[in-house]
């Protein structure tokens, strides 16, 4: 426009009539409105929930009460540099790999792995958990600042007495893990031991981010409190952090109006939810629950939760959210 002007020695309005252009979208200036309490905000998130990323982020400002578009999220995101970073993926042998079992019961198989972290003052600490991958419960988080292979025993020993024995442990080759003392007690047939194998706990087959939630739970800044504390605070808010680890592992799920008896959970939230379904259900009132499943999928996860729900709660599955706010209605009656 200004080359148009200058050549010619046209005016302004006159130069945009010969182009097509509205002289109120040429002198236009964009205004950007004041997001420095956003910013401050997506920053203390971000600083809370280090392996988030913005989608999941703008569902927390959005739970929050904060009008504001994905795209804006994804902009201020940026321009903080809040990216998570990628960890590369490990070399792979060549060759072909037996598929590994699905587990189809509790203590069927358990993996155990460790993670680790470092405390304000720059202490490095670990934390060894153990998983049930039938549904991903969690058996046990141990912090502390030195984990060796016998400390390791003693919390299997620990877990076995009140849990039972697996059928198989899983792991990958870590030295804690691979060590003699772990290697007998694995091999001690005449204690009933159960069989453990090494190298094994990335290959999950059900794409269950059991061991990527240990590690945000981890990376939270209560948890590195909590280590601070002790191991006892730690097994006292595990219940609170598997509730919260549940919440934030569904983003945009819908709960319906609170006069149900109990919530109904759509065919997105099912299987967003997965496994930890009774986790967070057992967070709620006992009451009838009715589940709205429309894929094979749904039907799956809904199956397993009834599995290995400790609770005796009436629980059905439907096709449409009538037919279950009908249900519920008539559960309520009687």
């Amino acid at each position: 426009m200004d080359h148009v002007q200058r050549v010619h020695g046209l005016s302004q309005r006159r130069a945009c009539g010969l182009i097509g252009m509205d002289v109120s979208s040429y002198r236009y200036r964009p205004r950007r409105s004041d997001d420095s309490a956003l910013r401050e905000r997506l920053r203390a998130l971000a600083g809370l929930r280090r392996r988030f990323g913005y989608r999941r982020l703008g569902w927390l400002l959005e739970r929050e009460g904060a009008k504001v578009n994905l795209k804006k999220v994804y902009r201020l995101y940026r321009e903080e540099g809040l990216a998570v970073k990628r960890r590369r993926g490990r070399r792979r042998a060549i060759g072909a790999r037996a598929p590994i079992v699905v587990p189809q019961e509790l203590n069927q198989r358990w993996s155990l792995d460790f993670v680790s972290d470092q405390l304000a003052n720059g202490r490095r600490f670990r934390l060894l958990n153990v998983i049930d991958d039938f549904n991903s419960e969690c058996l046990a988080s141990v912090p502390d600042f030195s984990l060796s292979g016998l400390r390791v025993i003693r919390e299997l020993e620990a877990i076995i007495a009140h849990r039972g024995k697996p059928a198989m442990i899983v792991s990958d080759n870590g030295t804690e893990l691979t060590s003699n003392a772990v290697l007998r007690w694995a091999a001690d047939d005449s204690a009933g031991r159960c069989g453990m194998l090494g190298g094994l706990t990335s290959r999950r087959p059900e794409g269950e981010p059991a061991m990527p939630l240990r590690w945000e739970i981890s990376h939270s800044q209560k948890l590195v409190h909590i280590v601070a504390e002790g191991p006892v605070t730690l097994k006292d808010m595990e219940a609170h952090f598997d509730a919260i680890v549940v919440a934030d592992a569904m983003p945009y799920a819908k709960l319906f109006d609170a006069s149900d008896v109990q919530p109904i959970y759509d065919d997105h939230d099912v299987l967003m939810m997965g496994a930890r379904l009774s986790a967070y259900t057992a967070t709620l009132e006992a009451g009838p629950l009715a589940v709205v499943a429309k894929t094979d999928a749904a039907r799956a996860a809904f199956a397993r939760f009834v599995n290995m729900s400790p609770s005796k709660r009436p629980a059905m599955l439907f096709d449409t959210e009538a037919e279950a706010r009908a249900w519920l209605a008539g559960q309520a009656k009687s």
